[in-house]
């Protein structure tokens, strides 16, 4: 299998910038949480586990999309 990496340029505009500095502070509110419900409970680093327990939360309190709410965890 061989993989290819593409580098290129974007070129947002304004009201796409808005939108996306939205969607890293919610990103990063999810990760705020799954860090604080990870000490708060003492709870084992793992993948699974904490998918299990999270990722339902992540969708609908946080509106992630699938992809995105994976990420966080």
């Amino acid at each position: 299998m061989m993989t290819k990496t593409i580098k290129l340029q974007i070129y947002p505009t304004s009201e796409q910038i808005v939108l996306f500095r939205e969607v890293q502070h919610v990103f990063t509110k999810a990760c705020n949480y799954v860090s604080q419900y990870v000490f708060d409970n003492d709870f084992e680093l793992n993948q699974r586990i904490l998918h299990d327990a999270l990722y339902r939360i992540l969708r609908s309190d946080f509106d992630l999309q699938s992809q995105m709410a994976q990420s966080v965890i």
